[in-house]
């Protein structure tokens, strides 16, 4: 015995009617871009016709002012006023030129003498301080020289209130040892007055210096015994002994008064 049931067949109405709603909705947008394009084509073509007019009426412009400003440079060429005044437009534009060349070269003079004019006042400058400088080395050297005067007036009157001969006495008996340096004209004479060496001459101070320096015992001092005409060359002296620290003091003799040393305990001269 066959078996048989119904059985329900399977609708495809559904699935159709989607598939041509999607086809009328595509088919709706397609007609609306195409709408939109074709006006946005139409706008385009119309704005660039615009633009062609105008970039035309623009050169128009161009060219009619090309044209005005051509006929007013013939009609300044032409001025009755340039011939009148017996030149060109050109010979004029010409002069105008070298006027222009020559205020711009007189500008350019102008900054050089500006500049040539600072360098005067700086060089002015220069030699002012130069000539206070030697104002004040001239001022130094009046004030050496009255100094000088007044230590020549005191040997003058040494040498007119004291005798032919000056004896130096010095104590032997005391652990400090003195040396006497006679400046006479141009020469310098270092005298022992132990009597252990005998007189030594130097020909300038700057070698008697070399042998001062090697004197290393502090124990040791310079007496300057200065003549007049050795004045100068004490006072050198003086300058150099005081740089090295070096401990000395000064007497004054006559120019030819003789001296000569003794020992005893603290006697006076």
């Amino acid at each position: 015995m066959r078996r048989g049931g119904s059985r329900s067949s399977i609708s495809l109405f559904s699935f159709q009617d989607a598939i041509t709603s999607v086809c009328g909705v595509v088919v709706l947008v397609t007609l609306m871009l195409a709408v939109e394009l074709t006006k946005r084509v139409e706008d385009a073509t119309s704005d660039s016709v615009v633009d062609a007019q105008k970039v035309q009426q623009t050169q128009e412009a161009v060219a009619q002012l090309q044209a005005r400003l051509q006929q007013a440079q013939e009609a300044e060429q032409d001025d009755p006023r340039w011939r009148l005044a017996g030149v060109t437009y050109k010979q004029a534009q010409y002069d105008l030129q070298r006027a222009q060349d020559a205020l711009d070269a007189a500008k350019d003079a102008n900054e050089q003498a500006k500049k040539e004019l600072e360098e005067l006042q700086s060089q002015r400058e220069k030699n002012q301080d130069k000539v206070a400088a030697r104002e004040r080395v001239q001022t130094q050297l009046e004030r050496l020289q009255d100094q000088t005067s007044r230590l020549k007036e005191q040997i003058a009157t040494v040498v007119a209130t004291t005798g032919r001969e000056v004896a130096f006495v010095y104590a032997a008996d005391v652990s400090e040892k003195p040396w006497f340096v006679e400046t006479a004209g141009t020469k310098l004479r270092v005298h022992d007055p132990e009597g252990l060496a005998p007189p030594c001459d130097y020909s300038s101070v700057k070698k008697f210096m070399s042998w001062a320096k090697t004197r290393k015992d502090r124990r040791e001092f310079f007496v300057i015994l200065a003549r007049p005409s050795g004045v100068e060359l004490a006072q050198e002296l003086e300058s150099e002994l005081t740089q090295i620290n070096a401990r000395f003091g000064v007497d004054l003799l006559g120019e030819n008064v003789a001296i000569r040393f003794a020992s005893n305990q603290k006697t006076e001269r």
